[in-house]
């Protein structure tokens, strides 16, 4: 099998699991792959922290706070720290102090998904809530730069020039805004995505490159779009994807294929 021909087989079958999870089924897959070892939904949406974000705060306020509770909640990436948040109208009233001491009384306080980084000052909790307080002191000209923009990527060049929200986390976020008022109207809203480590890996796959090979002679995101526009003929489902979606499914399929090859992740599915 061809490995874009595996890429939708993989999404699709990701995503049939978790509808399959959802109805009750006790059998789930007949991939052994997708039976042992842990892998991202299908669709990014789906993932935990971005369903209970999805449902408890991302435009549940309106304006510029849409802005600003997606980088109050994505900097710690933890539904109990939105929930804190929340709790303590950390959104519409912001304070960095009120902030930093409510969320210390929690027992776990930032994602452990991937790596955040924030102000170095003794405190981690603080480190981060300081990204989210310097966005907040600007939040009006932070917010009429974006809403006078049309395309997602500038939107996202845009948001990492903010001290701390580099490339990786500034596409979290993006990715969240993108559904919002800000940017579900973006002229790229199908096309826009950034090429991540994972994503190139994958794209390294099936093209027959070095696999940590990364040069700037490659266009991945055109091949990203390439790959996008095969789900037609390859997906044989009418699940569609974006070109976010495939960027995020492109570190799963490298996943799933370090797998066949014998090679061992860190996490294990649990039953």
């Amino acid at each position: 099998m061809e490995l874009d021909e595996l890429f939708y087989k993989t999404f699709n079958e990701r995503y049939q699991i978790l509808q399959r999870k959802r109805m009750g089924q006790k059998e789930l897959t007949l991939d052994p792959v997708f039976q042992e070892w842990y892998f991202c939904n299908a669709y990014r949406e789906d993932d935990k922290a971005t369903e209970w974000f999805r449902k408890n705060m991302r435009t549940k306020f309106g304006g510029k706070y849409d802005l600003f509770a997606t980088v109050a909640f994505r900097v710690f990436n933890w539904p109990q720290t939105g929930q804190t948040l929340l709790d303590n109208d950390l959104i519409l009233n912001w304070d960095l102090g009120r902030a930093v001491e409510a969320i210390l009384k929690q027992d776990q306080k930032i994602s452990g998904a991937y790596i955040l980084k924030g102000y170095t000052c003794g405190c981690k909790v603080r480190g981060l809530a300081m990204i989210a307080d310097d966005v907040f002191k600007n939040l009006d000209y932070h917010y009429e730069t974006l809403m006078g923009m049309d395309k997602l990527e500038d939107m996202f060049n845009h948001l990492v020039t903010v001290p701390f929200i580099g490339h990786f986390t500034g596409y979290q976020k993006m990715q969240d805004l993108k559904f919002t008022h800000i940017g579900e109207g973006a002229s790229d809203f199908d096309t826009w995505a950034v090429a991540g480590p994972g994503a190139i890996r994958g794209l390294n796959r099936i093209h027959g490159r070095d696999l940590d090979q990364r040069t700037k002679s490659v266009d991945y995101h055109k091949e990203i779009l390439e790959l996008q526009s095969k789900q037609g003929s390859l997906s044989k489902s009418s699940l569609h994807l974006t070109a976010s979606d495939v960027q995020h499914w492109l570190c799963e399929l490298d996943k799933y294929c370090r797998i066949k090859d014998g090679r061992r992740m860190k996490r294990r599915y649990k039953r």
